[in-house]
């Protein structure tokens, strides 16, 4: 996603480009525990379920997600895939060299 547009009011964030931007992103958290998983690696603890900063108050006017609570979630869900995409480039720079010696490539 792009942006996220603002309240008519700009005082938070529309629900319906938060929740999409969200299930996107914790998609991608999804599609990456899965790897770890398949290759035997823990889950790093700071990524476990559970972990999330807060929860996402509505606005008082405007029907939207305040801003601030929007931004502190966005940051801790992108930590985590961060954290998880490092994991995945551990497990692949290990395997490379394995890989290359076995196809002799």
């Amino acid at each position: 996603m792009d942006s996220l547009r603002t309240t008519k009011f700009g005082n938070g964030f529309v629900k319906d480009d938060v929740l999409s931007y969200l299930t996107e992103l914790n998609s991608k958290i999804e599609s990456l525990e899965s790897k770890l998983r398949s290759a035997d690696i823990p889950i790093p603890e700071e990524c476990k379920f559970g972990s999330e900063v807060g929860v996402l108050r509505t606005t008082k006017i405007g029907g939207g997600f305040v801003k601030e609570d929007v931004l502190t979630y966005l940051d801790a869900l992108n930590s985590k895939i961060s954290i998880l995409e490092s994991e995945i480039k551990k497990i692949d720079d290990n395997s490379a060299p394995a890989y290359k010696w076995i196809t002799g490539d």
